[in-house]
């Protein structure tokens, strides 16, 4: 895998999505990681930066000699308890798409599907929708609900129902390409919502425990600071 840079804001970002139709049978051996191997360089030339913004944190490795950074966000889906129940990773792909790496759990029911959404409406002209190009990308992808819904629009953006098929000793993971769109509503303040069937539960959330039945689990993971996460990645 190559490696690359996790353009942050602006219209590059928003400019490298695939069509939501690759979201599924995607692997993980496309997705890039936001670890440069060390051996590659000499000692010290590669600068590891950890910032947090709320409930999102940027990791970036950074190579002055050669003008190179590679970033990626990572944020922790939570239940209503408040547990960590599930990843989600933000980076490029090998092509340099956005992707994010959906981690979730052992114990993960692989009958059931797992289903991504906005975990709140997406609604134009509120201040939480008041950058510019987030508002275009919304407005062009999305399609307006009826006028009781006041600007509210219905739309395919963030919106995934995926099938995990990729699992190790450490849970399950999924590739997930994104629209332009998508990142202009995560900027927008629209969130994650993650739903899917597991059972068990260890420190972090849930492990395999054949004698415990499937339960429903609905996890969250609020906008706040996504966008400052974005910005500081190209800084």
């Amino acid at each position: 895998m190559r490696l690359l840079t996790l353009i942050g804001a602006g219209c590059a970002v928003l400019a490298a999505a695939v069509p939501a139709a690759a979201q599924q049978g995607a692997a993980t051996k496309g997705f890039t990681t936001a670890a440069v191997d060390r051996e590659l360089f000499r000692d010290g030339e590669v600068k590891r930066r950890n910032e947090r913004f709320a409930g999102w944190s940027l990791d970036c490795d950074e190579v002055p000699r050669l003008g190179q950074r590679f970033c990626s966000l990572r944020a922790l889906a939570r239940d209503a308890a408040g547990t960590g129940v599930a990843d989600f990773v933000l980076s490029t792909d090998d092509r340099g798409k956005p992707a994010a790496l959906v981690g979730l759990p052992l114990g993960l029911d692989l009958s059931s599907p797992v289903t991504i959404e906005a975990a709140h409406p997406l609604v134009l002209g509120q201040p939480s929708a008041s950058l510019a190009s987030s508002a275009r990308e919304i407005a062009k992808t999305g399609k307006r609900a009826p006028p009781a819904a006041k600007g509210a629009v219905t739309t395919d953006i963030l919106r995934f129902v995926l099938h995990p098929t990729l699992c190790d000793p450490t849970g399950c993971h999924v590739v997930l390409p994104l629209k332009p769109a998508d990142i202009a509503a995560l900027r927008a303040g629209a969130g994650l919502r993650m739903r899917f069937a597991a059972s068990g539960r260890d420190g972090r959330g849930f492990a395999a425990r054949s004698d415990l039945p499937s339960r429903p689990i609905e996890a969250v993971i609020a906008s706040d600071g996504f966008g400052q996460a974005l910005e500081a990645s190209i800084r």
